[in-house]
């Protein structure tokens, strides 16, 4: 990883995300550039999808390939075994909860904090939300760009696995407009 910056915003991505990049790196700095990476979810549906839009934007401007990482492989990747539990903030009453088990396909779900305190008794736990049962591990921001970068260097850009789609654990909060009568 040559530079990385983050930064906890609910609103503004959009506005703040080329900036952020250019005070980082700067413009010329960008060619020098082996692949970038995106975090591809689960997040926000606004923010994963600016961030994955101005990867693959800088990609395509700079002639390097794209590898989206999903949050959950990335804390289950520092949190280094085979049953692990990773819970992230979903800015809901339910949380984002993957649950990985050795020997079996891994388990995403929404589910509230008590749902999850009872799964994870026991076992190791991570993530953004801070659990009070479990054996829980916390990393910093700057410990999930690492991974990120990690993860993104070993990756085949054309696996799926690393494509940089969003990855949507729940439907958008949307429906479609009422049709004006004329």
């Amino acid at each position: 990883m040559v530079a990385a910056k983050a930064e906890k915003m609910p609103r503004g991505q959009d506005a703040r995300i080329m900036p952020m990049i250019r005070e980082v790196m700067g413009t010329e700095e960008l060619r020098n550039l082996d692949r970038i990476v995106a975090a591809k979810g689960p997040g926000s549906f606004t923010g994963t999808r600016i961030g994955i839009a101005v990867a693959q934007g800088l990609g395509f401007g700079l002639e390097k390939p794209v590898v989206g990482v999903d949050r959950f492989e990335s804390y289950k990747r520092l949190c280094a075994g085979d049953d692990v539990v990773v819970v992230l903030n979903s800015m809901r009453k339910e949380l984002f909860c993957c649950e990985y088990k050795k020997g079996t396909e891994r388990k995403i779900q929404m589910l509230r904090k008590e749902e999850i305190e009872l799964l994870i008794k026991g076992r190791a736990v991570t993530g953004d939300v801070k659990m009070d049962s479990g054996n829980y591990k916390e990393y910093s921001p700057k410990d999930i760009l690492e991974i990120n970068a990690i993860i993104a260097a070993g990756a085949d850009a054309d696996d799926d696995r690393y494509k940089p789609v969003p990855l949507y654990v729940r439907e958008p909060d949307v429906s479609a407009p009422n049709k004006r009568q004329t």
